[in-house]
């Protein structure tokens, strides 16, 4: 929450200079509108930090069931608020951010409100009494930061290709929208295996057993590769009436269902080896080599050659999905060889 809030202060008062730094020279009415949005946003920070920390104690000590149905509540608390704030009160970008905030802030407190029952596996009060144990924090850390520091260069990679998406014109702009919210929603059932991947993992390394947790991860693999091609195929039929309320251009919406076609049939190979499989690695205590592979791949493919695809040799808003995909393709590559070899089932996390 701490930190969160410091973060809240940054983008709030900076807001415009960042915008300014990651998207360039917009046009002025998507960048009053995202001034907007990102202010009220910026708001909800800490309470997406309190709900993440309080779901991970709760998917750490088997129940999942939890945070799945506050997520969902609170998805559907913005589907309604959208409906409300935009069609029926017309205000616009405004009501989307400040819809946004009020599901966060459901979230949060319903987790926060919860952790202080009793009945729980961990009750989280009496702040105040808590004492650090060192140790412990220690060996948090050793998986923490490197973890964190991954997210961060891939946040940050995420926001350089933004930059070079925003060149390409309000066409290229609204159809990487539209696009990547689809591309998105079909690694969300995978992600969720990846999430069960990390926890049965770990506890599988913690009572010593190195070769249940292989076993385990081969199978939630596979699961996490079947839930993502029939999620695949769900989206893409499901593609035209999205595009339809999105009220695209017509050449945006072209834009659109060319990428679709051509990512979709790209991501069915590679992606689970990219993003479920590692989380056996991080599980076990191994997570300063995808925090290299995830860095290097991200700069390397995502940001360079996407720079020199679309603004070098003009390849256009393609070139950006194709150095997104030339990530996926190395990351699994690099990925299935360190699960082959076994290095990972040979870490640590509590000695």
């Amino acid at each position: 929450a701490a930190l969160s809030v410091v973060m809240t202060a940054v983008c709030a008062l900076g807001r415009k200079g960042l915008l300014r730094l990651i998207y360039g020279a917009v046009d002025s009415q998507v960048m009053a509108a995202s001034l907007t949005y990102f202010l009220i946003t910026a708001f909800s920070y800490p309470f997406v930090g309190l709900f993440n920390a309080g779901a991970a104690l709760y998917r750490s000590t088997g129940n999942s069931r939890l945070p799945m149905a506050v997520s969902l509540i609170s998805n559907l608390i913005n589907i309604g608020g959208n409906a409300l704030l935009i069609f029926a009160l017309h205000m616009g970008i405004a009501g989307a951010a400040l819809s946004t905030l009020a599901c966060r802030i459901f979230a949060a407190a319903v987790i926060v409100v919860k952790q202080h029952h009793p009945s729980q596996i961990v009750t989280v009060d009496k702040y105040l009494s808590i004492r650090p144990d060192i140790a412990i924090i220690k060996a948090i850390l050793r998986i923490g930061i490197p973890a964190g520091l991954e997210n961060c260069v891939f946040q940050i990679g995420k926001l350089a290709v933004q930059s070079t998406v925003s060149t390409l014109g309000t066409t290229a702009i609204a159809a990487q929208a539209v696009t990547y919210t689809l591309e998105y929603v079909t690694s969300m059932p995978s992600l969720a295996i990846g999430t069960g991947l990390l926890t049965v993992v770990s506890h599988c390394m913690g009572r010593g057993e190195p070769q249940e947790a292989k076993r385990y991860t081969k199978k939630l693999v596979i699961a996490g590769e079947i839930a993502l091609i029939i999620s695949l195929a769900a989206v893409y039929l499901l593609k035209e009436p999205v595009i339809q309320l999105s009220h695209l251009g017509v050449d945006s919406a072209r834009l659109t269902r060319e990428l679709v076609r051509i990512i979709f049939i790209v991501k069915a190979v590679p992606w689970t080896l990219s993003f479920v499989l590692p989380n056996c690695f991080r599980a076990a205590g191994d997570v300063k080599y995808p925090m290299v592979v995830a860095g290097l791949t991200m700069w390397l493919c995502r940001v360079a050659l996407s720079y020199v695809l679309c603004r070098v040799l003009g390849v256009g808003l393609i070139g950006v999905w194709i150095g997104m995909m030339a990530d996926w393709l190395i990351r699994a590559i690099l990925y299935l060889v360190r699960y082959l070899r076994g290095t990972w089932m040979t870490k640590r996390v509590i000695v």
